[in-house]
């Protein structure tokens, strides 16, 4: 296209220079001599002709300049759009993972006195991490790190991802306790040290947010207490039956 139009302009400008010579040259051709009305007359189109030229030429920098600014600025909005646009897409999952935060503390009525309710706590929790994140599957682990021993475990795959499942059992509890995992394994554990078990995450290996890393170490904070109360009422209920 740009091409197209510069063989227009210069066909223009040609046409244009042949109309001025005719112009200039018209005297001559019917007299067959230069007059020095002729000379004037010529000098004064051709000096037009050129002041005519360098305006153009002046019009066309300041247009090409504007150009070039309007290309700028066009990008400069393809940038701020793409900006707004994952600014929304943050808020959005920011929000998810606020209204996730907000079920965690809230919607629980009852807490854990036996295993099934264990259970259904842990899996409940396990949603809310996959609901978050993008990970195939994840495994809370319930560990007495003073014995190596494994309390409760719990895991969960997303959707029929079933050739998941496997991979939990290649890391052991005394893998998680020293931070030893094999390569393709990442772990969160809930961090406090004067209880006498730790409460572990095992995924995937993936990029997570800060975020969706809060989120987690939120719901491994959670899962810690619903363990401990869970060890705590069951022991009162065996006390209450002894």
């Amino acid at each position: 296209m740009t091409k197209n139009i510069k063989i227009l302009e210069r066909i223009y400008f040609g046409l244009l220079v042949i109309i001025l010579l005719l112009i200039v040259f018209n005297s001559y051709f019917i007299t067959h001599s230069f007059s020095r009305e002729t000379m004037t007359s010529i000098v004064l189109s051709l000096g037009l002709f050129a002041a005519a030229y360098i305006v153009y030429s002046l019009y066309r920098r300041e247009v090409s300049k504007n150009l070039e600014e309007l290309e700028v600025l066009k990008m400069d909005k393809l940038g701020l759009e793409e900006k707004i646009a994952e600014a929304f897409q943050y808020i959005g999952q920011l929000n998810v993972q606020i209204e996730e935060i907000r079920s965690v503390f809230s919607e629980v009525k009852k807490y854990p006195e036996s295993k099934s309710e264990l259970k259904y706590i842990l899996d409940w929790l396990a949603d809310k991490v996959l609901a978050t994140t993008d990970i195939p599957w994840i495994c809370f682990k319930v560990v007495e790190p003073e014995v190596s021993k494994l309390l409760a475990e719990h895991c969960k795959i997303r959707g029929n991802q079933q050739g998941q499942s496997a991979l939990r059992h290649d890391v052991n509890v005394r893998q998680l306790i020293d931070g030893t995992l094999p390569e393709g394994y990442t772990c969160f554990d809930s961090g406090h040290a004067n209880l006498d078990f730790r409460v572990y995450c095992l995924m995937p290996k993936q990029e997570l947010s800060k975020e969706q890393r809060m989120f987690i170490k939120a719901i491994m904070n959670q899962l810690e207490m619903f363990y401990l109360i869970f060890t705590s009422l069951s022991l009162s209920k065996n006390q209450a039956i002894k």
